[in-house]
């Protein structure tokens, strides 16, 4: 009995120190163009679109995004010499009073798969279930 309720506890505070995240929108071609990878965090509508077009898309328009409840991080993954890479998040944790770390690698396309020769700037952008980040850290998977 003891052992199931120390299991239990533990489950509980592991769930807690993990923050829900989702996917919106990856791809190959950032309109950022820089050389090193970075993360970027919009805790508002304003901040969000402004990045959206200065880092992912200067002519399009992001998709809505309750800010009472969810913050925004993009992943840039910097330059890459061929198509085929791609950010993979594999967790999201809260870091501080108003931060997060996210998990996640760039990964390389498979050895035996054929890609554009061209540089590329892969990209990930997800929506997390915690409002008001103002700091985001990117740590390797």
């Amino acid at each position: 009995m003891r052992l199931s309720a120390l299991l239990l506890l533990f489950a509980c505070a592991s769930s807690a120190a993990t923050v829900n995240h989702r996917s919106l929108q990856s791809g190959g071609m950032a309109a950022s163009q820089a050389a090193e990878r970075r993360a970027v965090v919009a805790a508002d509508a304003k901040t969000y679109r402004a990045l959206w077009k200065q880092l992912i898309d200067p002519s399009g328009d992001p998709l809505d995004i309750d800010f009472a409840k969810e913050s925004v991080v993009f992943l840039l993954a910097g330059q890459r010499p061929t198509g085929g890479y791609h950010v993979a998040v594999s967790s999201v944790a809260p870091e501080g009073a108003d931060g997060v770390v996210v998990k996640a690698a760039v990964n390389p396309p498979p050895a035996d798969s054929m890609n554009i020769q061209v540089i590329t700037y892969p990209y990930e952008v997800i929506a997390i279930s915690t409002p008001g980040v103002t700091k985001v850290r990117w740590a390797d998977k």
